[in-house]
């Protein structure tokens, strides 16, 4: 309906949709917006982006930019599906994933276990799998104490690439 536009405010970003199907990820450091059918525009205070698509824009607290990218849809859409999906990807940025998608915080004893990457298809998993799972193939420890887990080793064993 024009004259009725849907419209989303996540924080300084603003996403109009224009007829379309779409993902919005958001928390205290950036946003994101994927589109899968249609078209949608994506508004900072500084400019405005008009998603197809296969497109993303993401919004970066740090630094205010406002940029579109290619979206990489099975990634996006993956929550739908309970799984959790890892291409090559730092230890550091599953951790992140994993704590908000777990509700848990994540310390890495040796800042050098950030840079271990993985790959992985975790559907329906409980934490302790999905951990039991990454140890195994990189070689780093891990210990759950309640609603923070603890990541500890010297370096990572196995990586995947």
């Amino acid at each position: 309906d024009s004259k009725r536009p849907f419209i989303i405010h996540t924080g300084t970003v603003v996403t109009e949709v224009l007829g379309t199907s779409f993902n919005i990820y958001s928390d205290s450091s950036l946003v994101e917006v994927s589109v899968v059918t249609g078209k949608v525009k994506v508004s900072d205070k500084q400019q405005h982006l008009m998603l197809t698509p296969n497109q993303k824009a993401i919004h970066t607290a740090f630094t205010g930019e406002l940029k579109k990218t290619i979206a990489t849809l099975e990634h996006e859409l993956a929550w739908k599906d309970n799984t959790l999906l890892f291409d090559d990807a730092t230890l550091e940025e599953v951790m992140t994933k994993l704590s908000r998608w777990y509700g848990v915080a994540v310390h890495f004893e040796n800042d050098k276990l950030k840079h271990c990457t993985i790959s992985g298809k975790y559907k329906n998993q409980s934490l302790a799998s999905v951990l039991r799972s990454i140890s195994f193939s990189t070689g780093v420890q891990y210990t759950i104490a309640g609603k923070r887990v603890l990541l500890s080793g010297t370096d990572c064993e196995i990586t995947n690439h």
